[in-house]
């Protein structure tokens, strides 16, 4: 009889555990979410090609 209270102590004590844990773990995702999303930087465009720029294109035409 006292192993098995023992053993009951033992498995309360691992649920208080995973009580405790599952709270801290759901607070730290609320408090992440009330922080928000960074803004995004805008992103910089680059041409693949020379014809995918208009700048090259105009300088090719006044050098032509």
């Amino acid at each position: 009889m006292e192993k098995l209270v023992g053993i009951f102590g033992i498995l309360v004590v691992i649920y208080e555990i995973y009580r405790w844990l599952r709270k801290e773990w759901i607070e730290r995702i609320l408090a992440e979410k009330k922080k928000g999303k960074k803004p995004r930087k805008a992103q910089v465009m680059h041409p693949k090609t020379e014809l995918d720029c208009p700048h090259c294109v105009g300088e090719k035409d006044k050098v032509s």
